[in-house]
């Protein structure tokens, strides 16, 4: 019973300290610093239990198990909370031939963007760059496919920009923006 719960709390700890090291990862490349800082805390505090649990232990082949297994549990946990916080903003460009239903809805939906005139293949297109949250531009994609299903895209990380992607003020002012939460 009792190695069992050894291998438990392994487990545990390895999905913890993981997890914390994909969110530190990100934070650094985000420059969230001491957001990085303290997952790095907190991940090489847990890590050091695990693995001076399993190197006093090696005559226990089951407690490697459990430690590769938490390794690997991390992993998808780690990524799937990164996945949910969405931190960060994107860009998304967009090559159209209707550019002007485009812009006024997803301007409308106050998402900032810039107009290009370009060449394709066969005619004058238009590009579309749109500054968005990474929560938000998933909604943006969707509105670009409904009305124009020939529309290419594709989405990129903003890893700096001069200034950081707000809703344009409403005439409600703050009141508005608290309202829409």
């Amino acid at each position: 019973m009792e190695l069992l719960i050894h291998c438990l709390l392994i487990i545990i700890a390895r999905v913890t300290d993981v997890s914390l090291g994909t969110l530190r990862m990100v934070f650094v490349v985000k420059n969230r610093r001491t957001e990085a800082v303290l997952t790095g805390f907190f991940e090489a505090f847990i890590w050091v239990y695990a693995v001076g649990t399993v190197a006093s232990n090696l005559d226990e082949p089951v407690l490697i198990l459990a430690y590769a297994i938490g390794y690997a549990l991390g992993n998808f946990v780690g990524l799937t909370i990164e996945r949910k916080l969405a931190l960060g903003d994107q860009v998304l460009r967009v090559f159209t031939r209707n550019s002007e239903e485009i812009l006024k809805q997803l301007r409308d939906q106050e998402y900032r963007i810039t107009t290009f005139k370009g060449e394709g293949r066969d005619s004058p297109i238009d590009m579309l760059l749109v500054k968005s949250s990474r929560r938000k531009v998933r909604k943006a994609v969707a509105l670009v496919r409904e009305l124009d299903k020939s529309a290419f895209f594709f989405i990129d990380d903003i890893g700096e920009s001069s200034e950081r992607a707000e809703p344009f003020m409403s005439p409600l002012g703050w009141r508005g923006r608290v309202k829409k939460i």
